[in-house]
């Protein structure tokens, strides 16, 4: 399995749009937010980070598999452009 914990989102703020990043293995350990624009706390749905990793991770080795002896190419290096939708991911904690 692919290690996705180092990588970014882009979440915005559902406050002010501001946009922060954040590592995913940090959001999983601690899904609270404090925006640096407006100081407003909100949560990334754990539970939508964790679904949409798991479908990132079957679909690459979906693709894996497709490409046969190709995807010994395809590693962590692979993910360094991946990003995430972030907009399904966000609750504002009150």
């Amino acid at each position: 399995a692919l290690n996705f914990d180092k990588q970014l989102l882009d979440i915005p703020c559902p406050h002010c749009g501001h946009h922060l990043k954040e590592q995913i293995g940090r959001l999983n350990k601690n899904p609270t937010l404090t925006c640096g624009s407006c100081k407003n706390t909100f949560r990334v749905n754990a539970d939508e980070l964790r679904s949409g990793i798991a479908k990132a991770e079957k679909s690459i080795e979906s693709l894996k598999a497709f490409l046969g002896e190709r995807s010994s190419n395809l590693d962590n290096s692979f993910m360094d452009e991946t990003y995430f939708e972030s907009s399904t991911l966000i609750s504002i904690v009150g």
